[in-house]
Parts: structure tokens; sequence; C-alpha cells
């Protein structure tokens, strides 16, 4: 199975995340629009994983408290010729989940050394104007991540959770 461990987006959020895309289209020549449903942060991309339940129990060890993530403004990653158009997401917490995430699991794969934890919104556009015009500004608590299966359904990319590990509070 393809897998990733990431954190699903709130409802609330995808609903304000929906028509800022459709903003960000005046800004950009592109057919690569990230469907909403498929809208997450990734904590790790695994790759083909064969034992997922191992890759689970392993997982089941991680403890950490919720926290409050803040999402910015579109950016932009540069991928050859085109751009990845991102919203970039602010939070110490999410960096040391990472590395508690990453330290629970065997490495049967090389993780990424640079990690800037985003929502992808776009996956190959080409500028038409710059996006410094736009703004996005919200926050939420995330409260689990989640094993994702990167998988196509209908010849569509879809993603979906496999597993979901609440995060809770250490009294």
């Amino acid at each position: 199975m393809r897998v990733f461990i990431g954190i699903k987006l709130p409802d609330a959020l995808k609903l304000n995340i929906k028509p800022f895309s459709e903003s960000v289209l005046s800004c950009v020549n592109t057919n690569e629009l990230i469907a909403v449903d498929n809208c997450h942060i990734t904590l790790e991309f695994l790759g083909e994983i064969e034992d997922v339940e191992s890759l689970i129990h392993q997982l089941r060890s991680v403890f950490f408290h919720p926290f409050t993530v803040s999402v910015g403004s579109p950016k932009t990653f540069d991928k050859g010729t085109h751009k990845i158009i991102y919203l970039p997401v602010i939070s110490d917490e999410i960096q040391l989940l990472r590395q508690k995430v990453l330290s629970s699991i065997e490495k049967p794969y090389i993780p990424v050394n640079t990690y800037t934890p985003h929502i992808t919104l776009f996956r190959k556009a080409f500028m038409i104007k710059p996006l410094s015009d736009l703004d996005f500004n919200a926050s939420f608590e995330v409260d689990a991540f989640d094993l994702f299966l990167s998988h196509r359904v209908a010849g569509k990319l879809t993603y979906t959770v496999l597993h979901s590990f609440p995060l809770k509070r250490i009294v």
C-alpha cells in the first residue's frame, strides 16, 4: 500500500480553502487544483509499505498533546518550470510531533531532511501574476494525526484515512 502520515483538515477550514483556491486561479495557469477533500498536512510520505498493521502498532506509541496551528497566505515551491502553490502552516509543535512520529517507526524509507509544513493547493502551476495580493489567515486545533492511503478511485487520486491517532492532553 502507498501510504503517508499526515493531519486531516477540519471541515470548516476546507470550506474556507475551496473559495480561496478558486480566487488563486486568477494568478495562475493550471489544471492541477487539489480537490479540497484531499487537502491535508503531510508529516511524512512513506511510499509503498507492506506491513501496515505493524506500522499502525508503531504509531500507537506516539504520545503528544493537542495544539493549534496557523495557516497563512499562499506561497510557492519551485518545481522546475512550474510552481507548487501552498498555504504555509505555522507551528513549532507540528515539527515536534513529526519528530516523535518519525522516531516511533522503523525506517524502510529515507525521510525528507527539510520539512516545510503546508497545505498544497495546486501541484503544477504557471504564474500569471504574483500571489502577494491574496490573503489567507486561519487557525485550528490539531487533535489527531492520521495514516493515509494514497490511491486512485475512478481514475482520481484519493487520500483515504486508514487509521487515526488521537492526541491527548497530558495531565
